[in-house]
């Protein structure tokens, strides 16, 4: 494209069974073309970075749907995410790299070997009326404008109403999953507007890993952070979390944080 963007595809297709199977790579795909086709559906804005892939596939329409996929790495450079006209984002990825992504459409399966994400920058704060400024970005405007949204329930189906059937071989839902998840350099910045003076907190840098992520709330997530607040202050956390049932094994410490006068 004018912008640089650049694909390649080398593969071929069949008619019985009527699919196609290659490989391809995608080099320097804009963040603002993959926003320009994704603008009603995402409420925040992907305002800058690019990305590069590439991968080997095999698509099937017949005897059922099927989509198989391997890509070695998948590229993001200089991700910003902002509010739709709004003039600074705060979130900032200078770099993430996912390792050996594996995804199965007849099994509902994404898995990846590795996350990386350097760098990342991120401004947060609780503003006066309670909200979190990052919500916005999500689409929530305020305490008052979700009470309205979620005040009125949809009203349940009729009784006899009929339900669609799940497709055989479908399973509910998909498993998205990644053996190791790493952060590091990472920076939040975050304040509390509801009280005054605001209180500020300078959270770098950050570093952070997780092993055993996944989607399926029954996963044990191992966790180990440390984080350094305010210059000074050191929190390092390292231990097993589960969402189901809730519950965490987790060795914390907490040093030199100095608590507001």
């Amino acid at each position: 494209t004018l912008a640089g963007e650049q694909l390649q595809w080398v593969g071929a297709f069949t008619v019985q069974p009527l699919g196609s199977s290659g490989s391809f790579r995608v080099q320097n795909l804009k963040a603002a073309t993959i926003d320009s086709y994704a603008e009603d559906m995402l409420p925040f804005q992907l305002a800058s970075g690019h990305a590069s892939l590439e991968g080997n596939y095999r698509f099937a329409m017949t005897p059922a749907p099927g989509l198989e996929a391997t890509l070695p790495l998948l590229q993001v450079r200089d991700l910003a995410i902002k509010e739709r006209k709004a003039k600074t984002a705060p979130v900032q990825v200078p770099m993430v790299d996912v390792h050996e992504i594996a995804l199965s459409y007849e099994k509902r399966d994404l898995g990846m070997k590795r996350i990386d994400v350097q760098g990342a920058h991120v401004e947060v704060a609780r503003e006066a009326d309670g909200t979190i400024s990052l919500m916005r970005l999500f689409g929530e405007t305020s305490n008052e404008g979700k009470q309205v949204a979620t005040s009125a329930p949809a009203p349940p189906p009729a009784p006899d109403s009929a339900t669609p059937e799940q497709a055989p071989g479908e399973s509910a839902e998909w498993r998205i999953h990644a053996d190791t998840i790493q952060l590091s350099e990472g920076t939040v910045l975050a304040e509390d507007r509801s009280v005054k003076p605001t209180a500020k907190f300078a959270l770098a840098p950050i570093a952070f890993t997780a092993n055993g992520w996944s989607t399926d709330p029954s996963a044990k997530v191992q966790v180990d952070a440390q984080v350094t607040i305010n210059q000074k202050g050191k929190f390092v956390g390292k231990g097993d979390v589960q969402l189901e049932p809730l519950g965490a094994q987790l060795a914390v410490e907490l040093t030199d944080f100095a608590l507001p006068a």
